[in-house]
């Protein structure tokens, strides 16, 4: 399993349960947030078994708000919430890397 990414963990849960709503508008922008924080850790799994480790924790941060904003992206069509939802999925991937030792 990766560094900061666990199947069971709050934000697997939310990824799921955002990912498999049939009523998007329902969805609270905290739990947009933490669906996207785990999309991001796995798809930046992903990108260092294909391209290796980034240099540093800066850029690490980069590509994972990049793909953080991807998902908001495809799942929030209001601005304010998708806003909202990269704010805390923003913090959300910082809290990560400073808990799990940087990436």
């Amino acid at each position: 399993m990766g560094w900061f990414h666990r199947k069971n963990s709050d934000d697997a849960k939310a990824h799921n349960t955002v990912t498999t709503a049939p009523n998007k508008a329902t969805l609270s922008s905290a739990h947009i947030a933490a669906a996207a924080s785990y999309e991001a850790a796995e798809r930046f799994e992903k990108h260092c078994e294909d391209h290796g480790k980034p240099q540093d924790d800066a850029e690490a941060k980069k590509i994972l708000d990049g793909f953080t904003d991807t998902f908001i992206d495809g799942m929030v069509l209001n601005a304010l919430t998708q806003g909202e939802a990269k704010a805390a999925a923003y913090a959300k991937n910082e809290e990560k890397l400073q808990k799990y030792g940087g990436y």
